[in-house]
């Protein structure tokens, strides 16, 4: 049976919790390390098959380039990615011409969100090749911690104070 729009929005607004403290993982590519978890949500305490919330992050890049994205997988395969928030990105996000024309054709070189909400007039703009293509530039310039209630607000997740920061090589305590 194929999935909504409806339904993945009714996925997005159900309160989700982790449950438990995230640890970020290591991987080690040619050049970096990436850091990254990926935590199965919980809707009225019982674990949601497929619906995760996965982070990444670059160890030699701190406090920078950083994602979160909420994510599920339909019975089949397919993943439908729901939300995902950039922080401090190395490269600007540039929309096409789709969406709400304020946010056509913008570059946003800062932090900024992919919201369900810019993007819910295709269920193309979720599936995991498409990527959200539409974002809008966070305010300001937030600290790692104000990640928190961003994502609180976004994706409904509750206990986002679980995740801890990631630990960043080089940086300057």
């Amino acid at each position: 049976m194929p999935v909504t729009v409806q339904e993945l929005e009714t996925m997005l607004k159900a309160d989700k919790s982790l449950e438990r403290p995230v640890s970020w993982g290591e991987s080690k590519d040619k050049e970096t390390t990436r850091l990254s978890f990926k935590y199965a949500l919980s809707i009225n305490g019982i674990t949601q098959e497929g619906l995760f919330l996965i982070g990444s992050a670059i160890k030699e890049q701190p406090e920078k380039n950083v994602t979160f994205q909420l994510s599920w997988t339909a019975p089949g395969g397919e993943i439908y990615n729901l939300v995902r928030v950039d922080w401090r990105p190395l490269r600007p996000h540039c929309n096409k011409n789709k969406g709400p024309n304020r946010y056509r054709f913008i570059e946003i070189s800062g932090s900024h969100v992919h919201s369900f909400e810019l993007n819910k007039d295709s269920l193309e703009n979720f599936r995991g090749n498409k990527n959200l293509p539409i974002a809008e530039p966070l305010e300001g310039d937030p600290d790692f911690n104000v990640l928190y209630t961003i994502l609180s607000a976004k994706m409904a997740v509750s206990d986002t104070g679980f995740i801890t920061e990631p630990e960043w090589e080089g940086r300057l305590l």
